[in-house]
Parts: C-alpha cells; sequence; structure tokens
C-alpha cells in the first residue's frame, strides 16, 4: 500500500490515524496505514511517524515497527518496547528479535514467554535490521 500508493496516501493515511472515529476500526487495519506510512517515507509521513514516537503513541509505534527498527535511533528502543508490550504482536516481537538490537532483541524474548509464544531467531532474517535505513 504505501510504495504503490505514493505521497498522494499520506494525507488520507494520516486521517485514518488521527480520526477518534476511527478507533474501533479494526487494529490490523490501522497497523497497515501506520506501516505504510514508514513506506512511504516522505517527509510529512516521517514526521508523523516521529511525533508518534515522541508521545509514546504504542499502536502507530506498533504498526510502524520495521520503520522505527530501520532508522535505528539511539534511545528509541523504550518506546518501541512500551509498544510491544501494549499493542504488539507475534509480528512485532519477530522484528524486534531479529533486527540486530541486543535490547530489542531481549525484549522479544520477554514478551514471548510471558505470552506463551515460541519466537525464531534468524540473524539477518527479519523484516528490518536496525540502522538499515531501507
Amino acid at each position: 500500500m504505501g510504495q504503490s500508493g505514493g505521497s498522494r496516501a499520506v494525507e488520507p493515511l494520516i486521517a485514518i490515524l488521527k480520526d477518534p472515529a476511527h478507533k474501533d476500526t479494526g487494529s490490523h487495519f490501522r497497523n497497515t496505514a501506520a506501516d505504510a506510512l514508514g513506506l512511504i517515507g516522505s517527509p510529512e509521513a516521517v514526521n508523523f511517524l516521529l511525533t508518534a514516537l515522541r508521545e509514546h503513541n504504542t499502536e502507530i509505534i506498533a504498526g510502524a515497527d520495521s520503520f522505527f527498527i530501520r532508522r535505528g535511533e539511539p534511545g528509541s528502543e523504550d518506546a518501541l518496547i512500551e509498544a510491544l508490550n501494549k499493542s504488539g504482536d507475534h509480528y512485532m516481537a519477530a522484528d524486534f528479535l531479529n533486527s540486530g538490537n541486543e535490547k530489542l532483541h531481549g525484549a522479544a524474548e520477554d514478551w514471548a514467554s510471558r505470552n506463551n509464544y515460541e519466537t525464531t531467531y534468524m540473524p539477518g532474517g527479519g523484516s528490518a535490521s536496525w540502522g538499515g535505513k531501507q
């Protein structure tokens, strides 16, 4: 969605994520919208996602976790871990586990243990590597 929609899709995606009326929209749909913003990578999309990170908006952070992992900004790990613990799922845990970031790796193992989920460590096999920028 993000790659094919380009920057024309940014405003509608942001509107979906900002509009309280869409809070009842399925979380998968909202996660996809946040992920698409990360894939588009336009200045407006990046600014929106970085604001979500600063505000610890766990839902948006969880949806765009690959974007934040690729950026690899020191100090962002705590907000990412908070998002995993509040809004994350096994896909996000797998991204963390295979990101190449030790702190995220440990958080993924902890999350998996608490949620009775078995994770698979595949170095370099994750959807995003820490600081990989894409």
